[in-house]
């Protein structure tokens, strides 16, 4: 079973950020099974049986070295799709933000570490490679649905077959200079398929931690008329007041905070635990327990300010008012 602890809720949770992923989007692409975050530099690599070409690699940690911004398939000019949705069974490249260079791969050169198909950083968007290009296959239930925020997807090389593929604890001190190895893999055993799926993390640089909290929603949401509506103020205020709580004193113990826990039972169970919104928060809730699986889908909310306890469904008690 694998666990993962995420960070305090951002905006892209409350509706702010559209979870869609379009064409030109710039996100970070998290590996599902062990949580890295796919980083590329301008460090060559230089294993036996490597190409020279750009290091690729899973880091715990993200920067800007983990942004990639998504472009259309080689020969597909980018203003023609712009801004529109990407889908399960698009050919995508992913460019990597600081280098220039395209997520890439090809046959004939191996990993560092387990002697997979090499991935890599190479050419910029002007070249035409088919080696750039990733079938996307999105882990939703209907074949060509959008991908979206926190939807799961596997890349394809288009050339070779071959899935972007991550395993746990294989490194090298010198060859993946200490962090994960990121390749390429054929079919694996069933054991191993969660090591093939990635998720999209939203990036915003106007909203890094420490960064006053007006200007990163104001950035999120421009000068539109919503952002001077009554809605929008009462948002705003509550959002200054969890942020001030989040940053100056959340509790003694960070661990000891409203939290929201989602249970998954797929064929590989996943355990998620992160902070719980804050609006959720103003309304006394204290733990949301999401529970999932092919045939069953149950929500527990707790309230700490009231003995009520509200489950998915329930109608809700009438108003004193």
């Amino acid at each position: 079973t694998h666990i993962e602890t995420a960070t305090a809720p951002t905006p892209s949770r409350l509706g702010l950020i559209d979870a869609n992923l379009k064409y030109g989007k710039v996100i970070a692409l998290r590996h599902a099974e062990s949580g890295v975050n796919l980083y590329a530099s301008a460090t060559a690599s230089t294993h036996p049986g490597s190409s020279l070409q750009n290091q690729v690699v899973g880091v715990e940690f993200q920067d800007s070295s983990c942004y990639w911004r998504i472009l259309p398939a080689t020969g597909v000019e980018f203003k023609s799709v712009e801004g529109q949705p990407i889908r399960d069974a698009d050919v995508v490249r992913l460019q990597h933000i600081n280098t220039k260079k395209l997520l890439h791969s090809h046959q004939g050169y191996v990993s560092a570490v387990t002697q997979r198909q090499e991935v890599t950083g190479f050419n910029d968007a002007t070249i035409l490679d088919r080696n750039d290009n990733w079938i996307l296959r999105v882990m939703a239930p209907k074949p060509g649905e959008p991908w979206t925020l926190g939807i799961g997807a596997r890349f394809m090389h288009q050339s070779s077959g071959a899935k972007l593929f991550s395993e746990p604890g294989k490194a090298h001190s010198n060859f993946t200079s200490g962090y994960q190895e990121v390749a390429a893999s054929m079919q694996e055993p069933e054991t191993l398929h969660g090591m093939y799926e990635w998720q999209a993390d939203h990036v915003d640089t106007q909203c890094e931690t420490g960064k006053p909290v007006d200007t990163c929603i104001q950035t999120l949401v421009g000068d539109s008329a919503a952002k001077k509506s009554t809605e929008f103020q009462k948002f705003l205020q509550i959002f200054r007041a969890w942020d001030d709580e989040r940053f100056k004193h959340l509790n003694d113990d960070p661990n000891n905070t409203p939290k929201e826990i989602s249970i998954y039972c797929p064929q590989n169970p996943s355990v998620n635990i992160q902070e719980l919104d804050y609006t959720l928060q103003a309304q006394g809730d204290c733990m949301v327990l999401n529970l999932q699986s092919p045939h069953l889908e149950a929500k527990l909310s707790l309230k700490c300010s009231t003995s009520d306890t509200k489950k998915s469904g329930d109608t809700p008690p009438p108003s004193d008012e």
